[in-house]
């Protein structure tokens, strides 16, 4: 579809050459340059001193075949039987960033905050489920954030709004999983972004140094590197660069909000919320005003396949390391993702998907997918499926999702909702329920 997602997806794996040795020294000398201050370690955001001797060598180099297939951590990383280093300088390995020793006892490891034992087998009572109903929604459909992110489809007299039907879902589960006695988090129940703050307004600052840390291991960035020694003549370069112009010129602005500001907020109140269980909420579909009548799948997606660029910024190497170090929540989550796929497959009669590879992710089984995206990345908290529910372009989808025949009054955290949707989205909230009850070996 045609949307700041897939301008900006993903970019696939890139060939750098080996890094010289000044690289380091040079590259920390062009982002001062730029005006951006050093950046800070991540490791207290992902609690990378919770699992020192958490995780035993085998198992970390078994997740690896998923999180990081290509070998990106091979360049700021080294490991043997007793200890993981992570380097802040690529392939040089010299400038250390943190270490992490491994559990050599093949034990389950020190940290296990997850509550699974009391979440398997009991009632919902206490257990604390997120959903994040994803993008935004419009008033009228095709108008507002639709147009800005793309995230519609309007054909044949039907306009369906991503945002709004995964807003519609979100609240009818809410709605239910209360009832049984869960405490429910929505990100969002309205058509509004997650955060507070305004995109004509928001400051560019954090998102326009978070681009750059990220844009360090590109191919442009290192020709540059390569071309000038570390004298004023390598900043200008930088300076007068099409790209650096791009990303600080402040054209970026939409992308920033959405990817950036948005994305954050949503993960920041989530993990404040401390979730057991957390489900992101989305559709699919290949464009806003076409309808197929060839595909219609169900798939989730847990962290995982992580491309060169993005394994940059210190950031983004702490919260790879926690996945490969969080053996327990990975694995969870395997089997969190695979009870709900299987359950809203079983209900909306959909198959899962089945292909190898899925836009940017790799599958690990028929219908979850390791992918590396924003939130599977940034929500640290308890387990995490994250979801596109089925193909909404798909024509007979379609027509069922637009018939709106069922009216529903809702109470969620103690407000009160009134909804006009249709049965499919209905048959759709029923299926995730049953899903996570499936998970928790609860029947209902």
């Amino acid at each position: 579809m045609s949307s700041w997602a897939s301008i900006y997806s993903s970019p696939a794996k890139l060939a750098l050459p080996p890094a010289s040795a000044d690289r380091f020294e040079k590259l920390q000398y062009v982002l001062k340059g730029l005006g951006l201050p050093e950046e800070e370690s991540a490791l207290t955001k992902y609690e990378i001193p919770l699992f020192d001797q958490a995780q035993t060598k085998d198992r970390f180099e078994k997740l690896l075949q998923f999180i990081d297939p290509n070998q990106n951590l091979n360049h700021y990383a080294t490991w043997d039987e007793n200890e993981l280093q992570v380097f802040q300088d690529r392939d040089t390995k010299k400038v250390l960033d943190f270490a992490v020793r491994f559990n050599k006892n093949n034990s389950n490891g020190q940290y296990d905050p997850h509550r699974l034992s009391e979440i398997k087998g009991k009632s919902l009572k206490g257990l604390r489920i997120a959903l994040d109903p994803g993008h935004m929604g419009a008033e009228k459909c095709g108008s507002g954030w639709d147009i800005i992110t793309g995230k519609y489809v309007s054909t044949a007299g039907r306009c369906l709004s991503e945002g709004e039907m995964a807003r519609e879902v979100a609240l009818l589960l809410a709605d239910s999983l209360e009832q049984l006695g869960a405490d429910v988090l929505l990100t969002r129940d309205s058509a509004d972004p997650v955060t507070d703050l305004k995109m004509e307004t928001f400051p560019l600052q954090d998102s326009i140094a978070d681009e750059l840390y990220q844009d360090s291991d590109t191919p442009w960035f290192d020709s540059l590197l390569s071309q000038y020694k570390k004298t004023p003549d390598l900043q200008k370069a930088f300076l007068n660069n099409f790209e650096i112009h791009r990303i600080k010129n402040g054209s970026l602005r939409e992308y920033f909000y959405i990817f950036h500001e948005d994305l954050a907020a949503r993960a920041k109140m989530i993990n404040e919320f401390k979730p057991d269980l957390t489900l992101v909420l989305h559709f699919d579909a290949s464009s806003h005003n076409v309808l197929q009548n060839h595909a219609n799948a169900i798939r989730s997606f847990v962290e995982g396949n992580i491309k060169g660029q993005e394994i940059t910024s210190r950031e983004q190497r702490a919260s790879v390391i926690r996945a490969l170090l969080d053996n327990k929540r990975y694995t969870e989550s395997i089997e969190f993702s695979r009870k709900v796929t299987s359950s809203l497959s079983k209900t909306l009669n959909i198959p899962v998907k089945s292909d190898p590879i899925d836009y940017g992710g790799i599958r690990i089984e028929d219908g979850i997918y390791a992918r590396n995206l924003a939130l599977t990345r940034q929500i640290t908290q308890g387990l995490l499926t994250y979801l596109e529910l089925l193909y909404y372009d798909y024509e007979p989808e379609n027509q069922k999702l637009w018939k709106k025949d069922q009216q529903s009054q809702l109470r969620v955290n103690g407000k009160n909702y009134q909804l006009i949707h249709s049965t499919r989205i209905r048959e759709i909230a029923a299926g995730l329920k049953q899903g996570i009850l499936n998970y928790v070996q609860l029947e209902k």
